[in-house]
């Protein structure tokens, strides 16, 4: 009842409806093992919804929706957003770099 995207009730309403008070409920949502079971509870109704979600993707696709298609790409690794950064220095002038070279003579002496 209160995991189920298709019930439109408020929350209270819910609540009520469980044969809660809103306090119990929230006392309960801060008991890490109620937490856990509603979120298994929550995961096993996404996973078994899994397969209408990827056809509904899949659909949007096949109109030419661009950001389903994006999408979907991105979901299967097959697409990367690129930005290219570019770095400059004080006043946008280039970057000041330093070479050194280190010689390490293994024996513990400096040079």
């Amino acid at each position: 009842m209160l995991l189920n995207p298709d019930d439109r009730r408020s929350k209270a309403e819910k609540i009520k409806a469980a044969g809660l008070t809103e306090q119990v409920f929230y006392r309960w949502m801060k008991d890490e093992r109620f937490v856990n079971y509603l979120n298994k509870q929550i995961d096993k109704y996404t996973n078994s919804e899994i397969n209408e979600v990827w056809k509904a993707l899949v659909r949007k696709c096949k109109i030419g929706d661009t950001s389903a298609i994006k999408l979907f790409f991105e979901l299967k690794g097959l697409y990367k957003d690129q930005k290219q950064i570019e770095h400059t220095g004080k006043d946008g002038k280039p970057i000041e770099t330093e070479t050194r070279i280190i010689i390490d003579y293994g024996d513990g002496a400096d040079g």
